[in-house]
């Protein structure tokens, strides 16, 4: 696969800028920029409040952060040192070296932070696991493991079209009523064409939507070995969900594991292991 290289930062573009391969970047991707890429993307800085598709891996060697206007989706793992208040959507895993605050993360795999979690939202088909999650200042931090989270936002993002294209299908049935009750013409005859053509591509639209709903949902399949893991200090609120299952921990504890067991998420202190610390890398 080709390989790029550029050596200054990104900025604003009036449309977003592509390569068809892996691409290095030695400066930072500032806000407002736009990066499509077909392969890998690495970058030296920071990614600020920017835009970045990929079809590979992401490697950010600063943080991604922001006014929470950023958004980074890739086929691939993203790593990078921190994460404040933007959005991931990762088909692998997401690894953070410090800290993720106020993050919107979606993860297909697992989500490592090797520091904290504050806020925001972590949803993993694995594992999230972190040093610390909350902090000593009250902030809600909603985990989630056990369900496809990429999956869910396609299926979401297909239902909305799906109802966006209903209302217009029923707004061109309306028009097509009131034509149809007046007298024929040329003119209005033309026009009733138009609409029921229009009506009727529009109807075919919405039931490959629906098809293509059901596939996804067919792959869809729940994680019940998804889990939670705090290695040191779990401050309260934190909502844990795994595989639909839920709770509030509303205490400070050390470090803590959350499973499933059944259709009820159990704690338990967490101890460390071998296999463990091989697994987190």
């Amino acid at each position: 696969m080709r390989m790029g290289l550029i050596t200054e930062d990104i900025r604003r573009t009036p449309v977003p800028l592509t390569y068809d391969g892996n691409i290095e970047v030695l400066g930072s991707v500032r806000s407002g920029a736009a990066l499509e890429v077909a392969g890998d993307v690495t970058i030296y800085g920071n990614v600020e409040d920017a835009t970045i598709e990929a079809k590979g891996d992401v490697i950010i060697d600063g943080g991604f952060l922001g006014g929470g206007n950023g958004r980074i989706i890739c086929d691939g793992s993203l790593k990078c040192r921190f994460i404040q208040k933007e959005r991931v959507i990762a088909k692998g895993n997401v690894v953070v070296e410090r800290s993720i605050l106020s993050g919107m993360i979606f993860s297909s795999g697992d989500v490592l932070v090797k520091g904290s979690i504050v806020g925001g939202e972590i949803h993993a088909l694995g594992r999230v696991d972190a040093v610390t999650v909350g902090s000593k200042r009250p902030v809600m931090t909603r985990i989630e493991t056990g369900v496809d989270p990429v999956i869910a936002l396609r299926i979401e993002e297909l239902e909305h079209e799906a109802m966006e294209l209903t209302r217009r299908r029923l707004d061109l049935l309306k028009n097509l009523k009131s034509l149809s009750t007046g007298s024929p013409d040329s003119h209005r005859l033309e026009r009733v064409k138009d609409l029921e053509a229009a009506a009727n591509a529009i109807h075919g639209d919405v039931i490959t939507i629906g098809e293509q709903i059901i596939k996804l949902r067919e792959h869809a399949t729940l994680n019940y070995d998804g889990k939670v893991i705090i290695r040191e200090t779990c401050h309260p609120p934190v909502e844990i969900s795994i595989c639909f299952a839920q709770i509030v921990n509303e205490v400070e504890t050390g470090g803590v594991e959350f499973s499933l067991r059944g259709e009820e998420i159990v704690r338990r202190p967490w101890l460390r292991s071998k296999s463990d610390e091989a697994q987190r890398g």
